[in-house]
């Protein structure tokens, strides 16, 4: 017989949650228990139930249960790991002081035949309202202390990852990186936001009664709501609205949510864990994002051309084409604009693309912009800024080339040449391919 060497001893400090209380408080092989509950096991303790046993503080009334317990662990040539689960809302710090003090002794006491590591887990969950200290980390020689954030999720939605989420910004922000390494899980996990998104929309977004119209026409409540779950999901918006939504998330803004969590959490503001109140202030601000983008877009009737009869494959990923070009507000902003009322606007005449009224508003810059750069004076013209009117191809390459540095931002160049793309094709004009080999030379 060898002696035991010590065991790894282990504090853990947690937020209490209906998934940690439904654990069960005795717990291991030998004992008779549900498939149920051996699949819970499995699913947040370990992957063998065989090696795990697993008792709840208040299930050990005496000295005798917990030296009793301590011997049965240290002797199993199979267990590997003892849980210990104490409800700090009831346990005091002397109990939990004891407690160690009884595996200390058991650890130096008792002698094992092999060398099976063993790791002796005490986990101290407390609960959201918890205005004290959980355990002093003092003296805890031989002991190592961990806090988490939060055990699982009984939830639908997909939560971020805190702490890949915290190692990806940090390192972004290191490296003066913009856009986080994390945006894609981002992406994904507001995703599972978007179908609760769609009640949100009924009841927040005033939508238009024009019986030619067929998104914005009177519609019952069964009828709207398909009419939004087919916007988001057949046409693929919630997509855009997804990508455009993480596009938000740099990595500054990712530590600033993180450091503001952790606050409110430390100061005993905030009565979910930082992972909960971080996710709950994306979903919030997704929400509103969402609000706020549909209700602005539809005011001009856009969605209307969605819903078309006469719609080709082709308008539809201009459609999302340019929605992923139109500005966005800035972040602290959105709460307050998603508030804002938005009438749809009466329209004289039936758009027959995408965003009419801001194409419109550009093609008119671009218009004003063209017209100033044709008065340039011949010394522009000699400078080789514009080559001469001998050749209008060229000059039409070099006037747009000017227009693309110096003039006009690119976001709004590229909504303007989709749309005279889709105007050329759905006109059948015969200059469709000649502008494509303009701005393919130019692009």
């Amino acid at each position: 017989m060898q002696t035991l060497q010590a065991p790894n001893k282990l504090i853990l400090y947690s937020r209490s949650s209906t998934l940690i209380h439904s654990l069960p408080g005795q717990f291991s092989h030998s004992d008779s228990v549900s498939d149920e509950t051996v699949t819970t096991v499995r699913n947040i303790i370990i992957n063998d139930p065989k090696k795990v046993i697993i008792r709840k503080l208040s299930y050990l009334t005496t000295q005798n249960a917990v030296q009793t317990l301590c011997k049965e662990f240290i002797d199993s040539i199979e267990v590997e790991v003892l849980l210990i689960l104490a409800d700090m809302n009831n346990v005091s710090t002397e109990i939990i002081n004891h407690t160690r003090v009884i595996i200390e002794e058991a650890e130096i006491e008792h002698t094992v035949g092999t060398d099976i590591p063993k790791l002796f887990v005490l986990l101290l969950h407390f609960p959201a309202l918890f205005h004290k200290h959980c355990y002093p980390t003092l003296f805890l020689k031989g002991w190592d202390h961990i806090y988490l954030d939060c055990i699982a999720h009984h939830s639908l939605d997909k939560f971020i990852n805190i702490e890949d989420w915290l190692k990806t910004s940090w390192s972004a922000a290191l490296q003066n990186s913009v856009r986080s390494a994390s945006s894609y899980s981002l992406q994904e996990t507001v995703r599972s936001f978007m179908r609760p998104t769609i009640p949100i929309l009924l009841s927040r977004i005033e939508f238009g009664d024009n019986k030619e119209n067929s998104f914005n026409s009177i519609m019952n409540p069964k009828q709207r709501y398909y009419s939004l779950e087919k916007l988001l999901f057949n046409y693929k918006i919630g997509d855009v609205l997804c990508e455009l939504f993480s596009s938000y998330w740099t990595p500054k803004v990712q530590l600033e949510a993180l450091k503001r969590s952790a606050i409110f959490s430390k100061l005993n503001q905030s009565n979910v864990s930082i992972t909960e109140s971080v996710n709950t202030e994306i979903k919030s601000l997704f929400f509103d994002f969402c609000v706020f983008m549909i209700s602005s877009i539809n005011k001009d009737n856009n969605f209307d051309i969605l819903f078309s009869n006469e719609i080709s494959d082709t308008e539809v990923p201009l459609f999302k084409s340019i929605f992923r070009l139109v500005p966005l507000p800035k972040l602290n902003h959105i709460p307050l604009l998603s508030k804002a009322s938005m009438s749809i606007q009466p329209l004289k005449f039936k758009p027959s693309f995408p965003f009419f009224a801001m194409v419109f508003k550009l093609l008119e810059d671009l218009t004003q912009n063209c017209l100033e750069l044709t008065n340039i004076g011949s010394e522009s013209f000699n400078e080789g800024t514009i080559v001469p009117e001998t050749d209008p191809e060229e000059r039409l390459k070099k006037l747009i080339k000017f227009m693309l540095d110096d003039v006009l931002k690119l976001r709004s160049v590229s909504i303007i040449i989709m749309c005279i793309f889709s105007m050329c094709s759905k006109l059948h004009w015969s200059s469709t391919e000649y502008f494509m080999g303009v701005f393919d030379d130019i692009i």
